[in-house]
């Protein structure tokens, strides 16, 4: 990176550090048949994606010029999180009459850390970028739930920091959520890494934070990306 060397490097975690084994697009489907839901694997992947959108970024249409994500305002708490994947669940499943009970079981899936990997490329990054000196947190929009997962995966055993929305009080890309996590760190330059673009790699540009794209099986957006964590230091 032609910018200055970041004292921090922020690391989202789904997608980008960790990832539940199995998928959660199988998950649901096994999940769902126990229920009595006869929807197939592909109606599923298509109602989820359509209802993150819609429930997780409903007031953003379109793909959401730069300049636009300044006015949108995604509040969070533990409470908010929660309702949002119940109503996803309600949504989605709409063959079975008992949906509450489905999302309970879901969301104690996915609460056990047990069904998340860590990324093979994540423990030779950290080490390289600790060597350095540069500092190591992970922000992502998640519940109380990341805490006990990083725990046991081994995310916080090397004075890594980490923030979540539903402690910081907002979701990304509400720029608050960078905002308030600049409260906790040093000051810049700061650098923000995750596979989202709006998320990871516009949102926090608007703060004056540096940010990477990680590509690891997606379309490219922009030319500060990079496909894998090995490759990050080499950025730096």
């Amino acid at each position: 990176m032609q910018s200055e060397r970041p004292i921090f490097v922020l690391f989202d975690a789904v997608g980008t550090i960790i990832y539940p084994d199995p998928g959660v697009l199988s998950v649901y489907h096994q999940f769902g048949k126990q229920h009595g839901s006869q929807l197939s694997i592909e109606v599923i992947n298509k109602r989820f994606s359509r209802l993150r959108r819609k429930l997780f970024q409903s007031e953003m249409t379109g793909d959401s010029p730069q300049h636009d994500l300044s006015r949108f305002e995604f509040p969070s708490s533990q409470q908010i999180e929660q309702q949002l994947w119940r109503d996803l669940v309600q949504q989605l499943f709409t063959d079975i009459s008992d949906s509450n009970s489905l999302f309970e079981q879901l969301w104690k899936h996915f609460a056990n850390p047990g069904h998340w990997r860590v990324y093979e490329d994540v423990q030779c990054c950290w080490e390289s970028l600790q060597k350095q000196g540069i500092g190591i947190a992970i922000a992502s929009n998640f519940d109380r739930r990341l805490v006990p997962i990083c725990n046991e995966l081994g995310l916080n055993e090397n004075n890594s920091r980490l923030f979540f929305s539903a402690d910081l009080g907002f979701r990304k890309p509400d720029l608050r959520f960078y905002r308030a996590i600049e409260q906790s760190l040093p000051s810049e330059p700061l650098l923000m890494v995750g596979d989202d673009y709006i998320n990871d790699y516009v949102a926090p540009r608007l703060c004056g934070w540096q940010s990477l794209q990680l590509v690891r099986q997606k379309k490219r957006q922009t030319t500060d990306s990079v496909d894998s964590l090995s490759g990050l230091t080499e950025r730096l």
